[in-house]
């Protein structure tokens, strides 16, 4: 097999390389029912594809976080968790006449 890349499109190629491991993502998408595009298609811009799939199948149509969101994320989280456990702890009296 030569290494020669194969032109999926007008817009990007592949190496030949790489081909084989972009239509296995290609076909687990496929299974899974996240991809609603023919193999070619999907060739022809691998990243935009998968990044519309994404998009398409979400529900409320936001992004991933970044890392550094993700870990800023989770430390607010944190801090509700522990404020929340503060105020379990806490007797409220109530009374009523």
């Amino acid at each position: 097999m030569t290494n020669a890349p194969l032109q999926a499109s007008n817009e990007i190629s592949i190496p030949a390389e790489l081909l084989e491991g972009w239509a296995e993502i290609y076909r687990e998408a496929k299974t899974a029912g996240l991809m609603q595009v023919s193999l070619p298609v999907f060739l022809s811009n691998p990243m935009r594809n998968i990044t519309e799939a994404a998009l398409s199948d979400s529900d409320d149509d936001f992004l991933p976080l970044l890392p550094r969101q993700a870990e800023v994320a989770t430390r607010i989280q944190e801090q509700w968790d522990s404020e929340d456990a503060l105020r379990a702890s806490h007797l409220t009296i109530v009374s009523s006449r």
